[in-house]
């Protein structure tokens, strides 16, 4: 009798009788040996796990794409957030120091529009290095002034 030629390795592993049994049982039901039933389970298993393992690395490579995308685009909207922050702030400390300067406490006091204006930046570029606890603090201190 000539031997069949298998591609493959052969696998020799051990299970309880239970298990065993519901082996046995499923592969009656089937009309299969329970070696198919075997490879089937495994091939099935395997299929899972790569597809798993297939999702982790689409997400991954989604993942890195959106950020080569969106990262430049967010640098450039925090860039315009806080120019925004730095001209509101001017623009605040600038009518302030406007108003001081319209109505100086002597008349000789008065500074040029460039002047009150870099000041009125160097302000608001401290401002936003001031925490907002401090912040509450001096607000505060003013309102018990005022």
């Amino acid at each position: 009798m000539e031997k069949k030629k298998r591609d493959g390795r052969k696998v020799n592993f051990w299970l309880k009788d239970d298990e065993y049994n519901k082996l046995a049982s499923l592969a009656s039901e089937k009309n299969r040996t329970m070696s198919e039933i075997v490879r089937e389970l495994i091939f099935k298993q395997l299929a899972i796990d790569g597809a798993v393992d297939g999702s982790d690395i689409i997400r991954n490579h989604i993942r890195a794409e959106l950020e080569n995308v969106m990262k430049p685009k967010v640098e450039r909207i925090i860039k315009l957030l806080m120019r925004t922050g730095i001209m509101s702030t001017s623009f605040c400390f600038f009518t302030l120091k406007l108003i001081d300067a319209i109505i100086p406490p002597d008349a000789d006091g008065k500074r040029s529009y460039e002047e009150l204006l870099n000041e009125a930046k160097k302000d608001s570029a401290a401002y936003l290095y001031i925490s907002d606890a401090h912040l509450e603090t001096v607000f505060r201190e003013f309102e018990k002034n005022n």
